[in-house]
């Protein structure tokens, strides 16, 4: 096939843009990337392909393609509105600051630069819309019936006035917000899309809409809404409370609590939206900084049971369980049926190996809120239910039901999956798992190919560097031992036995290092960068952050593990850094392994590629091709131990492992089960058994249920093997 030039662009350009429009957008990316191959210079390509990742909500790849296309034809209006319309989208404020300074400096013309200004510098924080003849009172008067709770009569009162005055956008909203809290949601939508088309510029509308689908679980349209609100009215704190709740519910932790810090700059004593910063900086493992938001809120008069519950959760991750137990008796004394504070308790208990009081609590806990499906779920990770266990039978009436929410059915059907394999009825799993893991599936999107393109980018920008010739000068002196594997490939039972050992601190899932150097290797729209931009300062200073977190949360040991599972794709910067840090890869039969992944939960935002057989195959392959990389430029400098092979014969496996971390054996390291840490990860109760070997090939059992993914995984593993 003869080579293309730029001729034959115009053609190129033509199919692309057809396909664009006819919807087939991944054939129109084919074709704009085509045209850039031949001249990475072609703005129009560009902006296309800016649009098309804009529609598809990659705003990361749209922002990259917009601000090249911007750079070439800094003078073209539409580049620079979708640009920042990106931008605004993205939510974060760093990437708002660069633009803002790329639009002074672009001398763009006055007007457009005042638009493109206002989207991030706006003060709204209220929008007003016309009352198209409606007497005040009577506007005043509805609003005041749903404030005050009474639903009902704002929705006979409001449904009068919509009849009296159809064209006005505001009755048209309250009576949408009457219909939501009574029950009617095909009403209160069908409203709130009225008001918007009656007045497409009322934010409180939007903000209210947005609410409402939180409400529905339809968090990906929520988010929409509520930036649209906030376009309008950029200082609408309502808005930002929202969509930070949005954000957290659809597992994006990150933009979640940058939303609430935001809101926060306009009302720093809102207690609301302290606890709820509080909350997401717990998930996205910042508890010190969550410690002072959730005490500044508590200060402040927000109420105390929510504090003290969520205060002794951040308490719980930083290994001060005594002091976590101590604010939860305090918290049951003031309400010791309510069910966050029963729920913290039992999940406290489950995790420093208390289970018959764990059990105790997580029953309790369910007999208050039988409908909860995260409390079963949560619950039998550590517990083995019997045939005629009433749980079972409670789970089955609660999941058939018509008044259930997506979560509680995702709950549910993992937990019923789980309850199955348990009574050995492994003919009914998977009628209640495929379903959860679609159902997570549709809840939480992801896009295995976008994860795949960065982890090759990543590699490719590293091939060439020679990570046994990086200079220690200056490095830290500190030596982790970073266990890292695929989840559920044994990564707990291996840190369980290394933290036996009188030497090593059990530090569980740290990830400092991966975020120390998640920042140096990727620039803020996700694209790895070149290992020639990063001087020895950077490096250096990147192991000394590391050592002063891991100091901080451990004292003078510096034989801290930490089992955060996808360090395995950093081990030579994160080495490059700390030269005496140690590594040790875990691996499994990907059949177990892959089928253990479908059968849990994760923690919100985390291993989203678990609720897809086929994508789960492929992430395993994926691995497979990193660990072969780091083999290839790291020879001997990492330990890999077979699942498998430990199960075998821990004595051997468990000497080579303590040897790969250079450590002196210890005989207490065979029985790691008597270990008392805290352990925070779904292998919670099997690290307090002895070694079992019933795990193993248990994948056998669904053998007719796993077809695509053995498949996927081909060779080997193909179906029949």
């Amino acid at each position: 096939m003869l080579p293309l030039d730029k001729s034959q662009i115009p053609v190129i350009f033509k199919k692309a843009r057809a396909a664009e429009i006819a919807g087939d957008l991944q054939k129109a990316i084919g074709g704009y990337e085509s045209i850039l191959k031949i001249d990475g210079s072609n703005a129009p390509a560009h902006f296309q392909l800016g649009q098309v990742y804009f529609k598809q909500k990659q705003l990361a790849a749209a922002i990259r393609h917009l601000d090249r296309a911007a750079t070439i034809h800094p003078r073209e209006p539409a580049i620079w509105k979708l640009f920042g319309r990106s931008v605004a989208d993205l939510g974060d404020p760093a990437q708002e600051r660069e633009f803002l300074a790329k639009v002074k400096k672009a001398r763009l013309d006055r007007k457009l630069l005042m638009q493109l200004q206002s989207r991030f510098r706006g003060s709204r924080k209220i929008t007003a819309t016309p009352l198209g003849g409606v007497p005040a009172g009577d506007v005043k008067r509805a609003i005041g019936l749903v404030q005050s709770g009474r639903f009902a009569e704002a929705a006979i009162y409001a449904r009068k006035l919509r009849r009296q005055f159809p064209n006005v956008a505001i009755v048209a909203d309250i009576l949408a917000n009457a219909q939501a809290a009574i029950g009617e949601p095909k009403n209160a939508e069908k409203n709130f899309r009225a008001a918007q088309k009656l007045d497409p510029n009322y934010a409180e509308t939007r903000s209210n809409f947005g609410q409402f689908l939180i409400e529905q679980e339809r968090f990906v349209e929520a988010i929409d809404e509520l930036k649209l609100a906030l376009n309008l009215a950029p200082e609408m704190v309502m808005a930002m409370d929202l969509l930070g709740i949005a954000y957290g519910r659809n597992q994006d932790g990150r933009r979640a609590a940058i939303i609430f810090r935001k809101a926060l700059e306009h009302e720093p004593r809102n207690t609301k939206l302290l606890v709820q910063l509080g909350q997401q900086l717990i998930g996205e493992s910042r508890s010190e900084e969550s410690l002072e938001v959730l005490t500044k809120a508590r200060e402040l008069g927000a109420d105390e049971v929510t504090c003290l519950v969520w205060i002794a959760r951040a308490l719980s991750t930083l290994d001060r369980e005594s002091e976590a137990m101590e604010l939860l008796d305090r918290a049951a004394g003031i309400s010791p049926d309510h069910p966050e504070v029963l729920f913290a308790r039992a999940l406290l208990f489950q995790k420093i190996g208390q289970f018959d009081d764990a059990r105790k609590a997580y029953r309790r806990a369910i007999g208050i809120s039988p409908n909860s499906g995260g409390l079963y779920q949560t619950f039998l990770v550590s517990e083995k239910l019997s045939a005629d266990d009433p749980l079972i039978e409670q789970m089955e009436v609660a999941i058939s039901g018509t008044d259930i929410s997506d979560s509680s059915r995702i709950n549910f059907g993992f937990a019923l999956a789980k309850a199955m394999e348990d009574t050995g009825q492994y003919d009914r799993v998977f009628a209640y798992l495929k379903p959860a893991n679609d159902l997570m599936r549709q809840s939480f999107p992801f896009n295995f190919d976008r994860l795949k393109a960065q982890s090759r980018d990543l590699i490719s920008t590293m091939e060439k560097v020679d990570f046994t010739a990086t200079d220690p000068k200056g490095c830290s002196s500190y030596a982790p031992i970073f266990v890292t594997g695929l989840p559920r490939s044994g990564t707990t039972l291996v840190e369980q036995i290394v933290s036996s050992h009188s030497a090593v601190t059990g530090g569980g899932e740290l990830g400092f290092a991966r975020r120390a150097w998640g920042g140096l290797l990727f620039d803020p729209q996700g694209r790895a960068r070149s290992w020639n931009d990063l001087d020895h300062e950077m490096i250096v200073q990147a192991g000394l952050d590391v050592e002063k977190r891991m100091g901080s949360r451990f004292g003078s040991s510096d034989r801290v593990t930490d089992k955060s599972v996808q360090s395995y794709s950093m081990m030579g910067p994160i080495r490059a850094s700390l030269p005496n840090a140690r590594f040790i890869v875990t691996k499994r039969d990907p059949r177990d392994n892959l089928v253990s992944m479908y059968k849990n939960v994760f923690a919100p935002g985390k291993h989203l590629q678990s609720y897809n057989l086929r994508d789960l195959a492929r992430y395993y392959r994926l691995f497979e091709e990193i660990i072969d990389f780091w083999r290839k430029k790291m020879p001997g400098w990492f330990h890999e131990i077979q699942y498998e092979d430990l199960i075998a014969d821990p004595e051997t496996e468990a000497r080579k492992l303590i040897a790969a971390c250079g450590l002196e054996w210890e005989e207490q390291c065979l029985s790691f089960y008597e270990n008392k840490r805290r352990v925070d990860t779904l292998s919670v109760h099997q690290v307090r058994q002895p070694i079992y070997s019933s795990s193993m090939q248990a994948w056998r059992r669904y053998e007719s249920e796993l077809t695509e993914m053995l498949e996927e995984l081909g060779g080997e593993y193909a179906p029949g093997n």
